[in-house]
């Protein structure tokens, strides 16, 4: 349900006249969970997943297109900078509140995509300006936050998940079924 709720609020944001959104997704699986060089690239369940976010972005009117230096990151962007015919810009995440600044500056209109890092989101989420904790597990890669600045305002935040992570995350992510009603409102 919530991914056909981001198809349909994706699907609309071409339509809305200077209203900048930025989307924010962690790079997919890298091929050894405990290595975090800049060279480690993704594993064969990371490269769907670029693949899947492509998909799923390739109608999102996205017109930018950044990513850290490392090739997870530049990885995990490519299949959709290919379909869109998008470089893929280098963005220092080091420095979340100048890269936010940047973004203000060089991209006001745009809808922007920003491969980043589980350690690294949660801060350039609040320099955004939502000042909600996030944390991101190191084996949860399938986190996708939309945010929409409002003028005066902290921003829309929609925080979704695509495709599915291998392990137990988060308690907030797991499916519970909901109980069973045995008999109507109302009924004897």
């Amino acid at each position: 349900m919530c991914s056909l709720c981001l198809a349909l609020f994706l699907a609309i944001l071409p339509t809305c006249a200077a209203q900048q959104a930025i989307i924010l997704v962690r790079h997919a699986e890298k091929i050894d969970d405990e290595m975090n060089g800049k060279d480690v690239p993704l594993s064969k369940a990371g490269e769907e997943r670029a693949r899947l976010l492509a998909a799923m972005l390739e109608d999102s009117g996205i017109t930018v297109i950044y990513a850290t230096d490392t090739v997870r990151t530049r990885a995990t962007a490519q299949p959709l900078s290919r379909e869109l015919h998008l470089p893929i810009k280098n963005l220092d995440q080091r420095n979340p509140e100048g890269a936010v600044k940047r973004l203000r500056k060089d991209n006001p209109n745009d809808v922007v995509l920003i491969v980043g890092h589980a350690d690294t989101l949660p801060g350039l989420l609040e320099a955004l300006g939502y000042h909600q904790k996030v944390r991101i597990h190191s084996n949860e890669y399938s986190n996708l936050f939309v945010v929409i600045p409002r003028a005066g305002k902290p921003p829309s935040v929609i925080r979704v998940g695509y495709g599915e992570d291998e392990g137990e995350n988060d308690a907030r992510w797991k499916k519970v079924p909901l109980p069973r009603r045995t008999s109507r409102p109302g009924a004897p």
